[in-house]
Formats: structure tokens, C-alpha cells, sequence
């Protein structure tokens, strides 16, 4: 039994091991990430016998996209884990049984479906019913591997060029599950 089998929709290895499962937490500060790792905690009660680990992804900026080093070490070590985006979307306040944006908010916090960082956690710590974790569409580094291969040209195979790829389509799958949450507001490139 060389081939991993699935069961109840988890992957598990010949051994009866779960495959591991990285989230790739997409924040743009502190209080987000805190938001994500009790969200993972109480994903882990839920099945203890899967190997959860957290690594942080930025939020690209412009037409870059950022990855970390520990990423692409994790990448590379030669086991298929299933890489699952996550990310807290933000919710504006309930005004008469219907969540809206008013003037006053944009002027105090910004745009409420994208907060300032200094009032986030405020917002965490006052409403924690306006976030909401987002999970975009999980897949394992095998399937996102032979779409990277097939899409990009030998001077791009390599390493960071992978992670770059991993984090651009884990943005993009955000990008699903929020416009699926908070309905389309804006344009996306």
C-alpha cells in the first residue's frame, strides 16, 4: 500500500497516519494571525490525529508576490501536505437586520471590510461577530506541483518560483472566498 487512501475525506499515509495539512495564514497583522491560530486550535480538537501546521503568508503588494523562507524550506521537504489558504474577512456592522457601510464607519476605521490595523483589534476584542476565518480551496502541493510545472518555463523551476506560485493561487482562492462572503465590491485585476 504505497498509494495514500482516503477515508471520510482525509488522506491518510499506508501507516494510518493523516498527511499533514499546512494553512497558509494570509494576514496583514497581529490580531489577524491570533484570530487564525484559535481557529486552527479548534480545527486540531476537532482532529487531533493530523499533523496542523501554520505558516504565514503576505498579502502581495502590487504585482509582487511575497513568500517567506519558511515556505519554500517547508516546500521542499518531500511529502504531500494539503495547503489550505486562510485569511479573517471583515464584516461591517448590522444596521437594521442587514450588514451595510455607512459614511460615519469609512471616516472612523476605514472601509469596514478592510479595517485598519490599529482597529482591529478592537473590533476583535468589542464585535467579534463582524470576522469570520475564510477558507479558501485546499489542494496538495502534489496537484499545485504539476500545475506549476505544466504552466511555467525551466528558468522559473525553482524553488521560490514554486512558493511564489503556491501563494499566488492561495490569494486567488481567497480572493473566491471573500468576494463569496462579502459579495463583489470592487474591480479585482
Amino acid at each position: 500500500m504505497d498509494q495514500p487512501y482516503t477515508e471520510n475525506d482525509s488522506a491518510f499515509t499506508a501507516d494510518g497516519t493523516k498527511e499533514p495539512m499546512i494553512i497558509l495564514a494570509q494576514v496583514s497583522c497581529p490580531t489577524e494571525f491570533n484570530i487564525i491560530k484559535k481557529w486552527v486550535s479548534v480545527k486540531q480538537l476537532d482532529s487531533p490525529d493530523q499533523p496542523i501546521e501554520v505558516i504565514q503568508i503576505a498579502f502581495p503588494k502590487q504585482l509582487q508576490t511575497l513568500t517567506s523562507p519558511e515556505l519554500i524550506q517547508r516546500l521542499q521537504q518531500g511529502d504531500n501536505p494539503s495547503l489550505v489558504p486562510v485569511r479573517v474577512g471583515w464584516l461591517p456592522k448590522e444596521r437594521q437586520g442587514k450588514r451595510k457601510v455607512c459614511i460615519r464607519d469609512l471616516l472612523i476605521i476605514g472601509d469596514p471590510r478592510r479595517p485598519r490595523n490599529y482597529a482591529k483589534p478592537l473590533i476583535a476584542k468589542k464585535s467579534p461577530e463582524r470576522y469570520k476565518v475564510l477558507q479558501g480551496e485546499a489542494a496538495t502541493e502534489a496537484e499545485l506541483r504539476t500545475v506549476w510545472e505544466q504552466q511555467s518555463s525551466i528558468e522559473e523551476q525553482q524553488a521560490s518560483g514554486f512558493a511564489r506560485f503556491v501563494v499566488r493561487r492561495a490569494t486567488l482562492a481567497l480572493e473566491r472566498s471573500s468576494s463569496q462572503l462579502l459579495g463583489p465590491q470592487y474591480k479585482m485585476p
